[in-house]
């Protein structure tokens, strides 16, 4: 029986990712195995974190991680306070604010115009 389900991102510096995810994001540290591995929990949804050499990680991704939100405009005010650079994307049916963690994982907060 399947109990959890946790999308893992592999990242170079396990504590530079907890801090960018639950000090510049907000999202919370739900549990953490020294520096094997870390469960953060956003609205919907767990991921872990994993540290893997530069060497095993893939340069480009087609995975990217995805926040929605009611009111873009509010995180696009956090982005910019809290110094994360970012480019808003308005060409489709979701507007969306776009960035990425410290290992260059695609990460976007976004809103439905529809």
């Amino acid at each position: 029986m399947i109990k959890d389900t946790h999308l893992t991102i592999m990242v170079t510096d396990i504590n530079r990712s907890i801090d960018f995810y639950i000090n510049q994001l907000g999202f919370e540290l739900e549990k953490r195995w020294e520096d094997r591995y870390a469960v953060i929990a956003a609205p919907g949804i767990k991921f872990g974190l994993h540290p893997s050499s530069t060497q095993f990680q893939k340069q480009d991704t087609n995975m990217s991680v995805g926040f929605i939100v009611d009111k873009l405009d509010s995180y696009i005010e956090m982005l910019e306070e809290k110094g994360i650079d970012f480019k808003v994307n308005e060409a489709t049916a979701i507007r969306t604010a776009n960035f990425t963690d410290p290992d260059g994982t695609p990460v976007y907060y976004g809103e439905m115009k529809i």
